[in-house]
């Protein structure tokens, strides 16, 4: 196995001044970047069993970059791992990543349960605290611990 400790942060270095010699835009700078910085977030999850919390955050911080980071941290497993394979170690890690995508595509990337107005309705919130809010009931229904509208509602009516 190839080990560069810390080379998310370096690569990140390296990846400014490669930007910055070819003119690249600096939104697609920073998307770049944040992938390169972010991709050994992934190989923890599979090295730590990580919670749905961890994931949902994940994908809170990365939005629709997030498969982008999952496929970076793919590549960069299979190339460190690419001379020995003794434990089947990429097939596995290939699996967990394609979990990682359904999760993302499942769990994630859909239309939310409720919305403002539901939070504001039934809770009475306002400005920032509708959006706490809904955050919350977001992460809870990816978790599993909220299944559909119905329980979101119940949950906004007990929320103070």
């Amino acid at each position: 196995k190839v080990s560069f400790k810390l080379h998310e942060v370096y690569g990140k270095d390296v990846f400014s001044e490669i930007s910055t010699r070819l003119s690249m835009p600096n939104h697609m700078t920073k998307i770049i970047k944040s992938i390169i910085g972010g991709h050994m977030r992934i190989l923890g999850f599979y090295k730590q069993n990580s919670s749905e919390s961890a994931y949902y955050r994940f994908f809170k911080d990365y939005k629709e970059n997030s498969i982008d980071v999952v496929l970076c941290s793919l590549f960069d497993f299979t190339a460190t791992r690419s001379l020995l394979d003794d434990n089947g170690e990429r097939k596995k890690y290939f699996e967990f990543i394609l979990e990682i995508i359904d999760k993302y595509y499942s769990k994630f990337a859909r239309d939310s349960i409720i919305d403002g107005r539901d939070v504001i309705e039934y809770t009475g919130a306002k400005d920032k605290k509708v959006g706490e809010i809904l955050d919350k009931v977001e992460e809870m229904y990816f978790c599993g611990k909220i299944k559909n509208k119905g329980e979101a509602i119940e949950f906004l009516k007990r929320y103070k």
